[in-house]
């Protein structure tokens, strides 16, 4: 802004850029057309309100930039909210015993928090109410202790 006003250029001119880099990563083709048309328009009319033309503030042109932006607004909020309704992929990652021992913390947790004295080498399953040295009587049970 200080820079268009150094060089006696309307401050319009650069909030334009600012704009338009702002949106440019929410753009498709058809949006890129409108904003470029009323682009042009708007940089037509800063160049002739600059030479101090008649024609300058043309409503007519002004007119037509605001409705082509208003328009390219539109349609990138509906991409947004199309994108908002999109539900987001989801990574999973087993970590038991797969990226990290589980069983070994399980059986320091189990037997400091719940008096067993269970190894990993007790495990047949992860069920774990089906491993003895677990002293869990059912799946329940398991649930219950928590």
């Amino acid at each position: 802004v200080e820079r268009a006003r150094a060089h006696s250029l309307p401050t319009a001119r650069p909030l334009i850029v600012i704009m338009l880099a702002t949106i440019l990563r929410e753009i498709d083709a058809g949006i890129a057309i409108f904003i470029a048309v009323a682009t042009a328009i708007l940089l037509k009319e800063c160049a002739e309100a600059v030479a101090g033309s008649a024609g300058a503030g043309d409503r007519g042109s002004l007119g037509i930039a605001a409705l082509l932006l208003v328009s390219s607004a539109g349609r990138i909020s509906a991409r947004r909210a199309a994108r908002a309704a999109t539900p987001k992929p989801v990574l999973a990652v087993d970590l038991d015993e797969v990226c990290c021992g589980y069983l070994p913390a399980f059986c320091k947790f189990s037997n400091a928090v719940h008096g067993t004295s269970v190894e990993a080498a007790d495990f047949h399953s992860y069920m774990f109410w089906e491993v003895a040295g677990c002293r869990l009587a059912s799946r329940e049970a398991a649930l219950d202790r928590g």
